[in-house]
């Protein structure tokens, strides 16, 4: 045998290897007016395409200012039918007061909580986990 052909046989199985091994995280396109880069280094169990028809979750975070300086951001989620067609809706409000890094964990969270929903009833519902920490009440 070539070692031409040799060679393309062994690129082949590494490429269809590669490719087979890329599958087990699930894709998601997100388009946010805040800072996604930090969103998407804190979900490194996603991998985020740039093309939203490669996408098996596409989130849409809209916001608008409000009267008090504030700011609320709306994820619109959408799943495709490769994890069971799903769609959801949350909602979060930014105080004006916020430092930065306030306001990007809170929208990272809403984003976590929002992505625990598209997940479940999936195979990958299994890799999640939620924590609840009470807020600590004014006497």
């Amino acid at each position: 045998m070539s070692k031409i052909s040799c060679l393309s046989i062994l690129l082949f199985f590494l490429l269809t290897f590669n490719s087979f091994a890329q599958k087990n995280k699930l894709t998601a396109f997100l388009k946010c007016n805040c800072d996604s880069r930090f969103i998407q280094q804190n979900t490194l169990f996603l991998d985020y395409v740039r093309d939203q028809k490669l996408a098996d979750i596409e989130v849409f975070a809209f916001d608008i200012s409000n009267g008090s300086g504030g700011r609320q951001y709306t994820f619109n989620f959408t799943s495709k039918e490769s994890i069971g067609s799903k769609e959801n809706s949350l909602s979060v409000y930014l105080d004006p007061n916020l430092t930065y890094n306030e306001k990007r964990n809170k929208l990272l969270k809403i984003y976590k909580l929002g992505l625990s929903y598209m997940l479940q009833n999936t195979i990958y519902q299994d890799q999640i986990e939620v924590n609840y920490t009470p807020q600590e009440q004014e006497s």
